[in-house]
């Protein structure tokens, strides 16, 4: 008889690979497996913050892991991995375009897997401007421009250039501009 219980008792065990411990599945009180709910596509701006959202449920608690592109992610600066009972977050600060991708939140516990998946799209909202619109910045750099000039720095390009006082020209101001009125008289 004492034999047959510890059978009868190891057949309620179920072994945790990820925790390599055995756990009595009697012991939790309505069992169930995990199921996720509420993560969907997503297009975010780059330079704003993407939060994905997985609502959880299970018994016991599963627990959550995100991927990206089948890799697993780990939380450092930009990213945040948080997990509540019902909840899990993913939330990365500051997208960029490489945060693109296909985004798996994987719950789990000792009765199975549940899964979900969203498609994150990062895109920026650049408009496109004219040359002469670029933003002019001060020089950083003194006595570029001659003869009264005025240095402008264009950072987008990264080039120093010059608005020359009258009567100048070149590009840090260095040539006098001469003036020439030609007038042709023809005879009669």
């Amino acid at each position: 008889m004492g034999h047959s219980n510890t059978l009868n008792r190891f057949s309620l065990l179920k072994w945790n690979m990820k925790k390599q411990f055995f756990m009595d599945k009697k012991k939790v009180v309505n069992a169930k497996a995990p199921s996720i709910k509420g993560l969907s596509d997503v297009k975010v701006e780059t330079l704003s913050k993407l939060k994905l959202k997985c609502r959880i449920s299970g018994n016991p608690p599963p627990k959550v892991v995100w991927f990206k592109n089948g890799l697993k992610l780990k939380a450092d600066g930009r990213i945040k991995l948080r997990s509540k009972r019902r909840y899990s977050h993913l939330i990365i600060n500051r997208v960029s375009l490489e945060d693109a991708g296909h985004y798996k939140c994987l719950a789990k516990n000792v009765l199975g897997n549940a899964t979900a998946f969203a498609n994150v799209i990062a895109a920026t909202t650049t408009t496109e401007s004219p040359f002469w619109q670029l933003r002019k910045d001060p020089c950083p750099r003194r006595n570029f421009c001659l003869n009264g000039g005025v240095c402008i720095y264009f950072a987008i390009v990264k080039e120093y250039a010059c608005e020359c006082a009258d009567g100048y020209g070149g590009q840090r101001c260095e040539t006098k501009v001469i003036s020439t009125l030609s007038i042709d008289f023809q005879g009669e």
